[in-house]
């Protein structure tokens, strides 16, 4: 039996992102799949990506659709790729995931189509990028109450200090 020059690779994971399956499976996507390496929209650095869609059929649409209909829905799909570098050893090629919700499903012909993103090390800083934190949220709220037995006098000024020269435009 040949050698396969490329292993693929579906794997679920649960709501904690743990291994749950891996099987291996045989996408297809005709000429339209390539994987290309391209500068990030808006970035300076470069990633691999898919680009068009995968189809799954047979056996990897029925494990697909069995997690379709399941309470694991919501979590990713992980699909890999390992390339072959000698004899019978392989090494990650390429790493992605897909949201089952994404897929476009045709049932009476058992063919999903699934929309593949990259992962890799910059995965994580995109995601969070565009979320709003309020750095200015204080977990825990102390109130506390001081009573003085002294009265004084606080006295603020405004000063327009400059380094040395420079000049401060008053209006």
């Amino acid at each position: 039996m040949p050698v396969k020059r490329y292993r693929f690779y579906l794997s679920s994971v649960d709501s904690q992102g743990t291994l749950v399956s891996q099987r291996e499976c045989v996408p297809t996507g005709g000429k339209g799949v390539r994987l290309k390496i391209e500068k990030e929209s808006g970035q300076i650095f470069y990633r691999a990506k898919l680009s068009g869609n995968l189809k799954f059929s047979r056996t990897d649409f029925e494990f697909l659709f069995d997690l379709e209909t399941s309470t694991s829905r919501c979590y990713p799909v992980y699909f890999t790729i390992e390339k072959r570098i000698s004899g019978d050893t392989y090494s990650p090629y390429f790493a992605g995931k897909f949201s089952l919700t994404e897929c476009k499903w045709d049932v009476s012909k058992c063919l999903v189509e699934a929309p593949v993103t990259t992962v890799d090390r910059y995965t994580r800083i995109l995601e969070e990028y565009e979320r709003e934190h309020n750095v200015l949220q204080v977990a825990n709220v102390y109130t506390v109450e001081a009573k003085f037995d002294f009265s004084a006098t606080f006295e603020f000024t405004h000063s327009n200090y400059t380094r040395t020269g420079e000049t401060v435009n008053e209006a």
